[in-house]
């Protein structure tokens, strides 16, 4: 008896639980004001007291109309297939969702009685998924026998004509067949009003403002949208006489899908006795339905204008904006001290190298030449990748201090391997400021500066920049050939892999001076939707130039692109070689990265100053001055003393062995380190089990961390100190500076994937009965039908994704991992439906005990090998504080699946994270209850020994918490 009363008091407390919810909030949402309040029909899911709602599956089945009384009821609507009710920010605070398929609302009655004259206007508040042209509304004209239907959808306004029999949707019949295609929907439609498709899933308001025809005065309809998308110019999307446009005040008045009576599906058209068989009242199946969410649904007895349009807009807009958005993802801010005397609003937030600091540059002690530059701002808390010189390059004091090219070998490269974040989202413009002397005697193409281009979406080809002394050039990236080498001039496949042949100008300019310092500032912003409407402004200034930088160009740049750190050369044109094999023919296989041998930039190189942000006039005006005071000064004068560097700070010790130190990411909530590394929310104390606002990773504390979201608070006594997750709200996401770390995985021996490693240390909570579940959006039925093998309940450990999908998907995949299973699902794709991987765990994670969950990816040459054999698999190993210490024990594992890489995207602790159509949040009911004290991230695989240290290490944390009483707060 014990387990079933147990599932009995589960039931009871879930049921209790959601309509507790549904019924304490009796007034729910604020109501519109009466200036702008409907006076013919009002439903609003922000109500909950108007919906009813099943407590168990959460389904919708009725809502009443805000405006009806006991004295004087009103039509409601029936809600019909699976609709379910959702609440919170992510469903506007009280929406209906709609799944696109089955659910839909059909009015009990005719629209304020039937009668509605002069002018109307419907008003649809809701989100859609971004997938579909949502289907609005279907209404029958008010007649005994309606001859017509008008169908509001996303794109248009069709006024359709009913034929006698029924409408023919068994099918898509043979267009030879007159009688059934004449029966279709298609054959009897009328387009009246068009309007642009938004192509994006945000929410909206939709209104439909009628002005009903008068006398031989046609009537008038007016289509508005809020807010505005893309090219839309005005709330208005389109507006005009529609002959034939009634009010929606007849039998059917339905949300949601194309409604209509058809004949019955075996019925044939082309035969009279079976078309006049009884009509079928039902949504077109052939066309989709409006998946999103439905948070209103508002009728007036007047036609609205723009102003009250945009007013509603306002009025619902704060239901689905959060209060306080979440904070950016992790960005070096720019130091406000100055930095040799520059504002510290000037410094860059990227990149700035300064050869004037001459403690920044690394010489060869035989020779003097440079070979190295650190970044300025760099420091052992926030590094910054560096610059490698090669060649014949030498340091001037000169204008206070310059790298000399040759111009024949002398070039720089910096450091991809340490490339930081900050280089990846230029998506709001960046700025370049070279500040050089050209010398005289320059090769045939010199380059200033080239890099690969920063690409938003992985799918389009990728470009690099080039910057020459007078044009900025972009080409699109592949294996390169050298005219100067190419053994077969005639080849025209080498001649298309030219660098000139590959190359578009984006903008030019006059060529810059030579034997004179000049400022060079590219100020750009690329356009990732169309690449041709990129723009930018070219700045120079001398020392003459008092009156601040000169502009040498503004306007359009085609296919600009912002430099995303890769590739990333000064002084020459750096890109990748192909190889001539032995017999001096091209391998097409074989290549090399150098610099085009003529290419080389002849001159003085004193500073590099890199920006995201696109500098103002102004702003490159300080700069100049800058420069010209303190920089180009009269023959003699000594440049300023170089800056000490600063002292590293003692590095946070957790006790783990050195030689398992995670190389990615390491967060660990330690006592012994959380005075340093956990972040308490404002006002709050860690000490005392505060609220924890982050989490610091042990090696990377100012590069990366993990954000807790919901009610986290620390425990400092359980496991030796954790995070306590509350089952409901909490949850972390990554935060993260160190994009090349993460991305070397990817790109390790020529861009394969080799091996990665995932550890958590947890105990879920084992002490009350799990929270109950929010009312569940459904999975979308139509695609997968093995997803009722895989156990897609558990609490949610792990998601992380891949956001270069292309290496393995087209698409993006998120790796889930919970208490019960492993899988995989494509990011943006329906709720739940696009499984890939599918394994459930067959022992779940253990309650009531501290547990290290550990999966270790591996590959391996199967027997025989041949053409593409490297195999991956995995291994799921345990270990918990019931075992000795040093002992784990395999789990599952397989030789014939493996996860894709997590590479720093949409990685969070916690819940099951969606990314679909129309989520963007954790899974309802997957949050984690229990706590956390490590997360441990390698890119190589552990074998059973050193999981075996691992467990010894944190089962010795264990013990000691457990001797001191340390079993924590519950």
């Amino acid at each position: 008896m014990r387990q079933p009363l147990l599932l009995l008091l589960a039931s009871a407390y879930v049921i209790g639980a959601l309509s507790q919810a549904l019924s304490t909030r009796t007034t729910g949402a604020p109501r519109l004001p009466a200036s702008i309040a409907p006076d013919i029909a009002y439903f609003d899911a922000g109500e909950p007291s108007s919906l009813v709602v099943d407590p168990v599956t959460g389904r919708v089945t009725e809502q009443r109309d805000l405006l009806a009384t006991a004295k004087a009821p009103r039509p409601s609507l029936k809600w019909q297939g699976n609709c379910r009710y959702q609440g919170g920010p992510a469903g506007g605070n009280g929406s209906v969702f709609m799944d696109g398929w089955t659910c839909f609302a059909k009015l009990n009655g005719p629209l304020n009685g039937g009668s509605l004259t002069g002018a109307y206007t419907v008003v649809v508040v809701s989100q859609r998924s971004f997938f579909h042209q949502a289907m609005i509304l279907s209404a029958s004209e008010p007649s005994s026998k309606p001859g017509k239907r008008m169908v509001w959808r996303e794109t248009d306004l069709i006024i359709r004509t009913i034929p006698k029999d029924g409408f023919f949707v068994g099918g898509y019949p043979d267009t030879t067949s007159t009688a059934a295609y004449n029966a279709t929907p298609e054959a009897n439609s009328k387009g009246v009003l068009k309007a642009d498709w938004s192509g994006t899933g945000d929410w909206s308001v939709k209104a439909l403002a009628v002005r009903l025809s008068t006398g031989e005065k046609s009537g008038k309809a007016t289509w508005m949208r809020q807010p505005l998308y893309g090219n839309d110019k005005s709330v208005t999307l389109a507006s005009g006489r529609v002959p034939g446009i009634f009010a929606p005040v007849g039998t059917d008045f339905v949300i949601g899908c194309d409604y209509m009576e058809t004949m019955p599906d075996d019925a044939d058209p082309d035969n009279a006795t079976m078309a006049r068989a009884p009509l079928v009242y039902r949504c077109d199946r052939r066309a989709l339905g409006l998946r999103g969410r439905m948070v209103a649904v508002l009728v007036y007895g007047k036609a609205l204008k723009e102003a009250q349009v945009s007013r509603i807009f306002a009025f619902y807009r704060p239901r689905w904006e959060p209060l306080s958005p979440p904070p950016p993802l992790m960005k070096s801010s720019a130091p406000q001290k100055p930095v040799r005397g520059l504002p510290g609003d000037l410094v860059p937030d990227i990149a700035f190298f300064d050869a004037g600091d001459r403690a920044s540059l690394t010489f060869n002690r035989t020779s003097g030449l440079v070979t190295a530059q650190r970044d300025i701002t760099s420091t052992p808390a926030l590094a910054r990748p560096s610059l490698t010189w090669s060649g014949d390059c030498r340091w001037d004091a000169a204008a206070g201090g310059s790298v000399v090219l040759d111009g024949k070998s002398c070039f720089a490269l910096l450091d991809s391997r340490t490339r930081t974040c900050d280089w990846d989202r230029g998506d709001g413009g960046f700025t370049v400021v070279l500040v050089a002397q050209l010398g005289q005697a320059q090769q045939a193409r010199p380059a200033l500066l080239t890099s690969a281009g920063y690409e938003r979406y992985w799918w389009n080809s990728e470009r690099m920049m080039a910057w020459r002394p007078n044009e900025i050039l972009t080409r699109e990236m592949t294996m390169f050939v050298d005219p100067t080498d190419s053994s077969t001039p005639g080849n025209q496949y080498d001649q298309r892999r030219y660098p000139t042949a590959r190359a578009n100008t984006s903008f030019t300019f006059a060529r810059i001076p030579s034997k004179a310092w000049t400022l060079e500032a590219l100020v750009a912003r690329p356009n990732h939707t169309n690449a041709l409407n990129g723009t930018a402004r070219y700045y120079r200034g001398g020392p003459d130039d008092s009156n601040g930088a000169r502009v040498l160009y503004s306007g359009a740049a085609p296919l600009i692109r912002a430099p995303s750190g890769v590739d990333f050369a000064l002084g020459c044109d750096y890109m990748k070689f192909d190889i001539f094999d032995d017999e001096n023919y091209l391998d097409y296989s074989t290549y090399e990265y150098r610099c085009d041998t003529q290419t080389y930039l002849q001159g003085r190189l004193a500073a590099v100053l890199v920006y995201g942000r696109q500098l103002s006039a102004a702003d490159v005006a300080r700069l100049l001055t800058y420069y010209r005071t303190t920089r180009w000064l009269p023959a003699g004068t000594p440049p300023s003393p170089p800056p000490s560097p600063p002292p590293p700070p003692p590095p946070p010790s957790t006790g783990i062995p050195a030689a398992l130190m995670p190389d990615l990411a390491y967060f660990d909530a330690s006592a012994t380190t959380a005075s340093r590394l956990v972040v308490p929310q404002p006002g709050s104390k860690v000490a005392t089990g505060g609220g924890v606002r982050a989490l610091l990773d042990v090696l990377n504390p100012g590069q990366q961390r993990l954000d807790w979201f919901g009610d986290c608070r620390y425990d400092s006594s359980a496991g030796g100190g954790s995070i306590v997750l509350d089952g409901s709200s909490c949850y972390a996401q990554l935060s993260t500076n160190l994009c090349a770390d993460w991305q070397l995985m990817l790109n390790s021996n020529g861009r394969e994937n080799l091996t990665f490693s995932l550890v958590v240390v947890l105990e879920l909570d084992n002490t009350l009965l799990p929270p109950p579940p929010k009312p569940p959006l459904a999975p979308s039925v139509k695609v997968d039908h093995e997803i009722a093998d895989l156990d897609t309940g558990g609490m949610g450990i792990m998601s992380y994704g891949m956001h270069d999908g292309g290496y393995y998907y087209f698409g993006g995949p998120i790796t889930q991992w919970t208490t019960k299973a492993t899988y995989i699902t494509m990011d943006g794709s329906y709720d739940y439906n696009n499984v890939d991987f599918r394994r459930n765990t067959p022992i779940p994670v253990p309650r009531g005990v501290w547990s290290m969950e550990a999966i270790t990816t591996y590959y391996y040459d199967p027997p025989g090998g041949g053409y593409d054999e490297l195999k991956f698999g995995y291994t799921y190993m345990r270990g918990t504080s019931a075992q000795a210490s040093g002992t784990v024990t395999k789990v599952t594992d397989d030789v014939n699946d493996y996860f894709p890489v997590p590479d720093g995207s949409e990685f969070r602790i916690g819940c099951t994270w969606r990314g679909s159509d129309l989520n963007d949040d954790c899974k309802p009911g997957s949050h984690l209850r229990g706590r956390l004290s490590a997360v441990l991230v390698y890119s190589r695989t552990l074998d059973k020994k050193e999981l075996q240290q691992l467990h010894a290490h944190f089962s010795s944390r264990w013990s000691k918490a457990a001797a001191g009483g340390g079993k924590g707060r519950r």
